[in-house]
């Protein structure tokens, strides 16, 4: 997809994660080998990460469970109720975009 290679910091950016709850799910993704590293050649500081193939395989199943857990989350909300949860969400923390 889009999102093949990140660094750390653009996944605290999209995340809305801190810098160290980031680094210590790298590091334990590495560890399982779910995730690879490769050096940034525009950023010698930093490095790429990206999915190893059983990463992946990981990542695509949970997709539709996280999905649909979601999905049976908001169901149980009106859609007025929804909306009021997005601009409590957006209200607590205004760099959140839904």
């Amino acid at each position: 997809g889009q999102h093949e290679r990140l660094t750390a910091k653009q996944i605290c950016a999209m995340t809305y994660m801190d810098k160290v709850k980031v680094s210590r799910a790298v590091s334990g993704l590495v560890d399982l080998e779910h995730l690879q590293t490769t050096p940034d050649k525009n950023d010698k500081r930093a490095v790429l990460l990206s999915f190893s193939p059983q990463g992946r395989c990981l990542f695509e199943d949970m997709v539709p469970k996280v999905q649909r857990w979601e999905d049976d989350f908001l169901s149980k909300l009106s859609k007025d109720e929804v909306a009021q949860l997005a601009h409590i969400i957006d209200k607590l923390d205004p760099s959140h975009e839904h």
